[in-house]
């Protein structure tokens, strides 16, 4: 697939394993995907099919969308949001740096945005692992793309706030991705790193109504 993204995806047991490869490429406002099991996995006795929209042979499987078991792996809403919003800021950041004004020619669509991070393999919630070098390093396990820590909640309370008021900068942004856009992050909340606990800041994730504050009391 011309102008797409290659992942190889593996799988976490007690070592590595190498299950297959992913060539995502965005065309439109569609998605278009296609997998190829590896063939070392093809022979492995303990191998099994990702999902039942891949079938267990050497063929490739071509598909618009995303398949079931990478669907599954996504962040949740509030992540793709937020995924969303960081590709909407890097584009505007990379036009004015060429001195382009305006706005673009398009908006970011959503899936492209997340695939683009497929976020964070130190925060995953599940055994599948993704890589843009063939595994030698997995998305999201930069020390810059980390979970954000104890030191970290006064900054990301704020950046809550000015995200719901739609005036977050992209390092506030990048902020809030570090800790609410993990791989398979539908729950509630954000996550944290391990010695701080999500409720400890959850309430800052709650926008400003007349019943509440910024900090979800009434």
């Amino acid at each position: 697939m011309s102008n797409s993204v290659q992942y190889t995806v593996h799988l976490q047991r007690k070592s590595t394993e190498l299950v297959g490869r992913l060539w995502v490429r965005p065309c439109r406002e569609r998605l278009l995907a296609s997998f190829g099991y590896d063939a070392d996995w093809l022979q492995t006795p303990r191998a099994f099919p990702l999902s039942p929209d891949l079938p267990f042979d050497a063929h490739p499987t071509v598909r618009e969308g995303l398949f079931l078991c990478l669907t599954d792996c996504l962040p949740g809403e509030w992540g793709q949001r937020l995924l969303l919003r960081k590709k909407e800021l890097q584009e505007e950041q990379a036009r004015s740096a060429a001195g382009r004004s305006g706005k673009p020619r398009r908006r970011p669509h959503a899936l492209e945005a997340v695939l683009t991070f497929l976020r964070n393999d130190a925060t995953r919630m599940g055994a599948l692992r993704f890589s843009a070098d063939g595994g030698a390093r997995f998305t999201g396990a930069s020390e810059e793309e980390a979970c954000p820590g104890l030191h970290d909640l006064e900054a990301l309370c704020m950046a809550t706030q000015r995200f719901f008021a739609g005036t977050a900068d992209l390092a506030e942004t990048n902020l809030l991705v570090r800790a609410g856009a993990s791989l398979a992050g539908r729950r509630p909340g954000g996550l944290s790193a391990p010695r701080m606990a999500p409720c400890m800041w959850h309430t800052c994730l709650l926008p400003a109504t007349r019943e509440t504050g910024p900090s979800g009391s009434m």
